[in-house]
């Protein structure tokens, strides 16, 4: 059932959309400085690198993904220079672009009321604290590209040639693709809903092959774009290591039974204070395949592959939802559209009770996060929502560190705290931005420990940072414990502790921080100067 706008109230639409990129707007704005976590803190720090001429993979390793966030976030860094706020303002202003992709497409798939109705979801979904929201993780620019490339489709499914349409809506994928790996679902997704668009209107076979080698192509362009460029950087061995190789393992570790309780830990969370909006859109699913109208095989498609790039991996973390955030909103809004067989009486009462639901639906669920939303300040958020990170505690490091060092200053920075080298605009002394690849049950662990520990002896780095929290370092009983060893001697040797902050604490520097060396028992972030 689609409904759409008189021509003389089309501007109370646009204002109603208007009123939902403000609150969404608003919500970020206030959230714009929120403290980085661990894979902001690799986006940013490698952006940074990208801006001094030094390529990916050259000066940071240790991460399986591709470089896509890294040049996303440049061009940011570039004109907002300060963390947070730099990088959440890019957060902003893609999520802002997303919104406004599914209101487009829900006006053509469902009508005007259906796409408020996503878009409002959608806001509140894809801010929401139980998918971590307010972080600028990679899902979050996976779903942007996403988006363009479905309504580029939708348009060239429509016309009977359309190459550049369907090569553009392929590049956008492609973008995808190099942001986060398992985007390549969607685009095997929009191979098959072309095949099948155009089987059904009876296309030559060589007019099906035109059509689906321009998508193709265009899918491939940014990844080959990408290996082109590592090859030329000189870094394409190591590159292929980590983002093929590496990332290959890494997929592959966890059983699907591990991934079943991974999925039934996780997903709670992710649904608990928008589980009306994730029931209604149960029902719009439910009508979706029930009609078998043209955007069944799209919505029902688009549903089963988004919750395949959410299970890559089985790992089932909050963020990795994100994917999945469009669909559902998009599903909210045919609930609230209603079914496309009912009478013109029907449709109208099924309407003003869609008004109802779809109205309370949202303010509950705005209601049910307003401490979250609107009142408590970012930093008592996320010592809350990261309990038992340091990622406050990282920070204040950080600035001191900046402080109190010049450009040409190296950091070492042992942990998984990539954040700290990119609030304080220095350089790692080590490539391994990530300790978890040295401590992991894995024949990479071992040759890692000993690559870091020759590349900070090499270095001698201003400071040594010692972070001293199992969230850090995710250890087991077969981790190496060579650089823990090694780490002990070389602070003996030619370093002098010069601050340290527990969690949650004051930090103290200098005489203070050796009269009051930090508790073990507690997790803590250690600095230490070289003498």
């Amino acid at each position: 059932m689609r409904v759409e706008s008189p021509r003389g109230r089309r501007w109370l639409l646009w204002l109603a959309f208007g009123l939902i990129l403000l609150f969404e707007g608003s919500v970020r704005w206030r959230l714009l400085d929120f403290p980085l976590e661990r894979d902001e803190g690799e986006y940013t720090y490698n952006a940074q690198l990208l801006l001094q001429g030094v390529s990916p993979y050259e000066a940071a390793i240790a991460s399986h993904k591709l470089p896509g966030m890294y040049l996303v976030c440049a061009p940011a860094l570039a004109f907002w220079p300060d963390l947070p706020g730099g990088l959440h303002i890019t957060l902003l202003i893609a999520n802002a672009a997303s919104t406004a992709c599914l209101f487009v497409l829900m006006r053509k798939l469902a009508g005007d009321f259906a796409a408020l109705a996503s878009a409002m979801a959608f806001a509140l979904l894809a801010i929401g604290e139980g998918v971590l929201g307010f972080a600028a993780h990679s899902e979050h620019f996976v779903v942007t590209p996403t988006l363009v490339a479905l309504l580029l489709l939708l348009g060239a499914l429509e016309r009977p040639a359309a190459l550049v349409r369907l090569f553009a809506a392929g590049f956008a994928l492609g973008i995808a693709i190099v942001i986060r790996q398992p985007a390549a679902l969607f685009a095997l997704l929009a191979l098959a809903l072309l095949i099948a668009s155009d089987r059904s209107k009876r296309k030559s076979l060589a007019s099906i092959v035109r059509r689906s080698a321009s998508l193709s192509v265009g899918v491939v362009l940014p990844f080959a774009l990408v290996c082109i460029w590592m090859w030329s950087a000189g870094v394409f061995p190591t590159f292929w290591f980590w983002t093929v190789e590496y990332a290959s393992e890494y997929g592959s570790r966890l059983t699907f039974a591990r991934g079943l309780v991974a999925l039934f830990d996780t997903l709670p969370r992710v649904v608990s204070t928008q589980a009306p909006i994730w029931i209604a859109a149960l029902l719009g699913l439910a009508l979706s395949i029930g009609e078998r109208t043209r955007r069944t095989a799209l919505v029902v498609g688009w549903t089963c592959v988004a919750s395949a790039a959410v299970a890559a991996g089985f790992h089932f973390r909050e963020h990795y939802f994100v994917q999945l955030l469009p669909v559902v909103a998009a599903l909210f809004g045919i609930a609230c559209a209603g079914p496309t067989w009912l009478s013109a009486r029907a449709a109208r009462t099924w309407r003003w009770v869609a008004i109802v639901a779809a109205t309370s639906i949202l303010t509950g669920c705005v209601w049910s996060q307003r401490d979250y939303l609107f009142r408590t300040p970012v930093l008592e958020l996320c010592r809350r929502i990261y309990a038992g990170n340091l990622f406050v505690e990282v920070q204040a490091v950080a600035i001191e560190l900046r402080e109190r060092s010049s450009e040409s200053d190296t950091i070492a920075v042992l942990g998984s705290e990539a954040e700290l080298c990119a609030y304080a605009h220095r350089r790692s002394a080590s490539k391994y931005i990530y300790t978890y690849a040295l401590t992991e049950s894995s024949p990479f662990a071992e040759p890692a420990q000993r690559a870091m520990i020759s590349e900070i002896e090499t270095a001698r780095p201003r400071f040594f940072v010692f972070v001293n929290s199992v969230l850090s370092w995710m250890p087991n009983r077969d981790s190496p414990q060579r650089i823990f060893e090694w780490s002990k001697q070389f602070v003996e040797d030619g370093y002098e502790l010069v601050g340290v902050v527990e969690a949650e604490g004051t930090p103290r520097w200098d005489d203070e921080a050796r009269a009051q060396p930090p508790t073990e028992s507690r997790p803590y972030v250690a600095v230490y100067g070289r003498r």
